[in-house]
């Protein structure tokens, strides 16, 4: 007894299977972690140290380069690279797949440990980084204080705890709130007078604030521990700092508080000023919970306070994505649902039939919820609901149907055609083609085992809970195919059945004609199909190939270059300026949120205006006004108010993955002056090359700064030396810590400055004075040389080699072209020896993408032919079906050809699954041909009949997955309609234009020439027989 004839047999037994399983599976539902991105491990490591005030180059030498060659010995490093900003190191360790990361997290520790001697003695700490999808922020919101200023930090400080205490959060991160420190302004004038050196009054503040260990002492009989205490207990007690003598206090030269700094750095949320929120949730909390309850919390907070002094906007909440994904799969399965029960009423034209389909698709799908529980739970795979894994379940849809449609249509061909009984119908039916698509399940399964292989790299990392929520949603639709399909059919096809419409018998009469024809004129048919695939493959020529989807996210950057002339003020009146301008027109352009930050500089030299930017976040593509990403930068960029000096450079797009879009060409070698002029010799070759729109280099981004040169003969002659020259002048300008003051809530930065007065110019500078061994106070200007020059903005390293990317912004163009057209260009580039020049990350991973979906591709081939020979018990039948893949590759062309889609990494993950969903009609049709040839009717009439009886099962699947994948392709297709194209729609809808491409051309080839290749597969294998039985 089968499953199908013990479900037909045992109905309350099977109906109570189904009600547990459907129970089960929304407990299931219930309890699967809900996350944004699939729970991944990436084998790197990131290394972060903070060092304020400072310049790339001086970060580089002290910092970088200690780190790398520590690092450069770990065991398993596969590339080291790293980036030195003005303020801080950053180095990137990318280690080969397998590594135990926590082991290895544990040995660079160690290793930071060792080479921290090596390193500036005022790094105070130094961080190990390792990127986790989900690590990122669930939910961002802005708060603003109208009310008493000096309560805003309290009610800051109140949001942060109550959002802390909620279950599942793990991290809240402020930005934008200014911390109290200890402000000591020193008034030049009153060194000068009291002849006292700032660096001189910054060692004294450093080593009189210490609490030392003198070892211990023994006095009658016991053992007493000696500790000098010197710590700072008051804010008066540094002010009264002795600084020379004992008549001298610091308070004479310098003004001590304990305040807020000067506010020279302002982030603002649509034109009003803001304190920023970033929560994290714990790896195994509910990312939907966890937003919901800090919604409550600030709702509940702001009523506590008052809603007129305190405004709260959540800005950013990644838990809608998951709720509208989750909510956009249950109306997959209602269209798909309503898509297959009109196509089985075309073609069967009975109602009863319809209500079977509508009841099979949502248990499916709730069965698909309880396979993933069960999987995670005894299989131990990482398998959550997210963005990746519902979007599988959106594409699965449409095959949800195939099977119950073939086991349906078998049955209901019984009843109809041969007369039989509804309980001998369902059970002859379903048995009749339950191997059929059982094989032909595993075919659509057994595509996404190369993707096991190729996981651990690129896109593929993303791709394996795609594969597998696929492959749980086909197993699923395969249990209640062969269960709950045949035992509401034998309760609901009773009574007389309607004759077949006499649209299908014209039809079914024309395609007998149509086989008749072919199978007479075999050469002409196949030579017909090999001049359509050659045509089809000049298409293929024509298609651009790329790495991901040209669907960018919906964010644009804008950054804004000031003229070092421009005051604070000045700079607050353009932003304010711009701000109105966007605001204004946020409906015209799709605007969700305008964020901006601009001020003043922090680096040494603080007269410098840097880092303002403009970041603009658009609303989703569904509530716009059907304007595309990159058109509505161009509108901005014209809209932005034009002033003298003034640049706005427009940042780079990025695509959903997080990557720049575009292409970038990496120089290397040992020098950054030379690799900058050789960096703008590639940007004027590149700047007016076709499909390129902007260029610009990873150095041009730096601004200014004063660069301080020493005369050595001077300052000996003054007796000053280069370091007494730097030390004091970061002393006096930096804004690193001197010292740390302990309060009641922890320590807070004691920051030595010269006063805002005595720092605002050149020429102050040139006035800092220093304390030789004679006591005397010498000008910087008497030992020293001044000049402005653009230093750059960070100093990128890789493989202990300094480089320089040139960054060029790019239409719609395949990489292959681009990559030809750029090696042209720069062919007459002479690089001196020890430099080169080779293209960007984009670059490589489109290379390995392209390595790894043509592994994919023949690794599927391969395992289909292994199932089909099992199942056909034969090497040579498995072929004909083959056959069916390239007819499928024709419509994928003319498909791709006519939406403009790319090859990439997702139209290549379609185009897998789509040969393991077309050799499906292609095993139904040659099982029907076989089993009619079994019972001893002649090949060509079985060829015939076979035909006739698989023709409208065929055709009832490829329509219901086509109509099932309608409203994700749909958009691709029709852009005018439906708008532009972007981040998620743009990545999966390229994999259902594969789909519906190759199934439409391949349904109609494989029921019309597959026959025609089976007869003349099968007078080979007759011809090969005789040949071995005549030897």
């Amino acid at each position: 007894m089968n499953l199908s004839e013990f479900s037909v047999n045992r109905p309350i037994t099977t109906l109570m299977a189904i009600l547990s399983i459907i129970v089960m599976g929304y407990i299931s539902l219930t309890m699967l972690p809900l996350q944004q991105l699939p729970d991944i491990s990436f084998p790197a490591l990131t290394i972060n140290v903070p060092y304020q005030s400072s310049s790339p180059q001086e970060i580089e030498k002290y910092i970088t380069i200690p780190i790398e060659d520590e690092m450069s010995t770990l065991s398993h490093l596969k590339k080291i690279s790293s980036t030195s900003y003005n303020n801080s190191a950053r180095i990137s360790l990318e280690f080969d797949q397998g590594v135990n990361m926590d082991l290895m997290a544990m040995e660079v520790r160690n290793r930071l440990e060792i080479v921290r001697k090596d390193l500036p003695s005022d790094v105070r700490w130094m961080r190990i980084w390792r990127f986790q999808p989900n690590d990122r922020p669930v939910i961002f919101f802005s708060v603003a204080w109208s009310g008493e200023s000096y309560r805003q930090y309290d009610i800051i400080k109140l949001i942060e705890r109550r959002i802390q205490r909620i279950e599942g959060v793990a991290n809240v991160e402020i930005r934008g709130m200014d911390e109290k420190q200890i402000l000591i302004d020193v008034n030049q004038n009153a060194l000068k007078s009291y002849k006292v050196d700032i660096y001189n009054l910054a060692s004294s503040i450093r080593t009189g604030n210490r609490n030392l260990s003198g070892g211990y002492i023994i006095d009658g009989g016991k053992k007493y521990t000696i500790r000098s205490i010197g710590e700072f207990r008051k804010v008066s007690e540094i002010a009264d700092l002795p600084v020379k003598g004992d008549k001298i206090k610091l308070s004479d030269v310098a003004d001590v508080r304990y305040d807020f700094p000067e506010k020279k750095r302002f982030q603002r949320l649509n034109g009003v000023d803001a304190i920023t929120f970033q929560v994290r949730k714990s790896s195994v909390a509910n990312i939907v919970e966890v937003c919901k309850n800090v919604k409550k919390v600030l709702n509940d907070i702001r009523k506590e306070i008052g809603s007129e002094k305190l405004n709260i906007r959540v800005f950013r909440d990644q838990s809608e994505e998951i709720t509208k994904s989750l909510d956009s799969v249950w109306k997959a399965g209602i269209l798909g649902a309503i898509f297959a029960s009109l196509v089985l009423f075309f073609f069967l034209r009975k109602v009863r039939s319809t209500l079977i389909i509508l009841i099979a698709i949502p248990i499916s799908v709730i069965c698909s919820f309880l396979f993933m529980y069960l999987m995670r739970t005894f299989l131990k795979t990482n398998i959550t609901l997210n963005l990746v894994s519902l979007s599988g379940l959106m594409v699965s849809v449409g095959m949800l149907v195939d099977n119950g449609v073939v086991v349906l249509e078998n049955i209901f061909r019984y009843k109809q055609e041969e007369g039989a009984g509804a309980k001998e119908s369902a059970i002859k039916g379903s048995s009749e083609v339950s191997i059929p698509i059982i094989a032909a399940t595993l075919t659509t399964i057994i595509v996404f085992i190369p993707l096991i292989f190729i996981q651990k790299e690129g896109i593929g990392q993303f791709m394996g809970d795609f594969g597998l929520v696929i492959c749980v949603a086909l197993i699923a639709s395969l249990f209640i195919a062969l269960t709950l399909i045949p035992l509401l059919s034998s309760k609901i096809f009773t009574g007389r059945e309607k004759k077949k419409s006499k649209f299908l018998i014209r039809l079914s009469s024309v395609y007998k004609r149509m086989l008749e024809w072919t199978l007479n004129h075999r050469f002409i048919t196949i030579l017909s199909v090999l001049v359509i695939f050659c045509l089809s493959y000049y298409l293929f020529t024509k298609i651009e190939q790329e790495f991901e989807p040209p669907a960018p996210s919906r964010e644009i950057q804008f950054n804004v270059e000031i003229p070092r002339s421009f005051s604070l003020e000045d700079v607050k009146n353009l932003f304010s300026s711009i701000e109105d301008t966007l605001l204004a027109h946020k409906d015209e352009l799709d605007i969700d949120n305008i964020s901006t930050n601009f001020g003043k500089s922090s680096s040494t030299t603080s007269m410098f205006l840097r880092g303002n930017s403009i970041n603009i976040s658009l609303k989703d593509i569904s509530e716009s006004v059907n304007e595309s990403t990159l058109e509505v930068q161009e509108k901005i960029k014209k809209l932005l108010p034009e002033v003298t000096g003034v640049n706005y450079r427009a940042g780079r797009l990025h695509g959903m993955g997080g990557r720049q879009m575009g292409i970038s060409i990496v120089l290397k070698g040992l020098n950054t002056d030379v690799l900058q002029v050789y960096a703008e010799d590639v940007k004027e070759r590149l700047k007016d090359l076709p499909g390129i729109k902007e260029v610009d280099t990873s150095l041009e981004r730096g601004e200014e700064e004063v660069r301080i040169s020493v005369d050595r003969t001077r300052a000996n002659k003054y007796g000053i030396s280069s370091s007494q020259v730097a030390w004091s002048i970061m002393s006096g300008l930096s804004e690193r810590a001197t010292s740390q003051f302990k309060t009641p809530n922890g320590e807070v930065d004691i920051n030595l400055r010269l006063r805002e007065e005595d720092r605002v110019n050149v020429q102050q500078l040139k006035n800092m004075v220093f304390q030789n061994v004679k006591a005397d106070m010498i000008p910087l200007d008497n030992v020293a040389n001044l000049r402005l020059q653009r230093g750059p903005q960070a100093i990128q390293r890789e493989s202990h080699q300094t480089i320089v990317t040139v960054y060029a912004s790019t239409e719609r163009m395949g990489m292959y072209d681009l990559r030809d057209r750029i090696a042209k260009r720069l062919a007459s580039l002479k690089l001196p020896p020890g430099y080169s020049w080779e293209l960007g990350s984009n670059w490589r991973m489109f290379r390995e993408s392209q390595q790894a979906s043509f592994f994919s591709i023949l690794l599927a081939i391969a395992l289909i032919y292994i199932v089909m020979a099992s199942l056909f018990e034969s090497y040579i039948h498995p072929f004909t079906i083959l056959f069916s893949i390239p007819f499928a590759l024709i419509g994928v062309f003319i498909l791709f050809v006519i939406t403009r889609t790319t090859f990439n990494a997702m139209s290549n993950l379609g185009i897998l699954m789509l040969f393991g969903i077309v050799v499906n009609n292609g095993i139904i049709l040659v099982d029907c041909i076989n089993k009619y040839r079994r019972n001893g009717m002649p090949r060509k009439e079985a060829i015939i009949r076979g035909g006739q009886v698989r023709m409208r099962p065929i055709l009832m699947t490829a329509t219901t997955t086509i109509l099932g994948l309608g409203p994700m392709v749909l958009p691709v297709m029709f852009p005018q309609f439906f708008g532009p194209i972007e981040g998620r729609a743009g990545w999966y809808g390229q994999v259902g234009v594969a789909i519906v491409g190759g199934l439409a051309t391949s349904t109609f080839l494989t029921l019309v020439i597959v026959p025609t290749i089976y007869s003349v597969i099968d007078d080979i294998t007759i011809w090969f027989k005789r040949i071995v039985l005549s030897v």
